[in-house]
């Protein structure tokens, strides 16, 4: 992206890409390794179970907590990377709209043009002036 004072310029092709790796990062990155680490925090606390001890029992119940908040923050962060990835297509998709809709109007108004002024001869320059 590129700005001026003419506005900004978009370059598609490149925001296509970005969007691209965003969705493949999140699909064949971020869920599988949320997965994995899914089954492995699902398998229990071991720790302390036979422990008599206060702390024993008290750091297997932090230890349960943290895994917890550790497995929603993994929801949340999914959530999330799916959201960002939705946005980034919509922004793409909208681009990609204006630039139609855009090089429509000016398609347009070329052909009105052409329609509306005299032939040029072969003799004539652009300005109207014989060589």
């Amino acid at each position: 992206m590129t700005y001026s004072s003419q506005g900004i310029a978009v370059d598609l092709a490149q925001l296509r890409d970005i969007c691209k790796a965003f969705g493949l990062d999140t699909e064949q990155g971020l869920r599988p390794g949320l997965s994995r680490a899914d089954q492995k925090i699902h398998q229990g606390v071991p720790f302390g179970r036979r422990s008599p001890s206060g702390e024993a029992d008290a750091a297997a119940r932090a230890l349960i907590y943290v895994l917890k908040r550790y497995a929603h923050n993994n929801v949340s962060h999914l959530r999330c990377a799916e959201q960002i990835s939705t946005f980034l297509d919509n922004i793409l998709d909208a681009y990609a709209d204006t630039d139609a809709i855009s090089a429509l109007g000016i398609e347009s108004v070329i052909e009105r043009l052409n329609e509306a002024l005299p032939p040029v001869s072969p003799h004539q320059s652009a300005t109207g002036a014989q060589p």
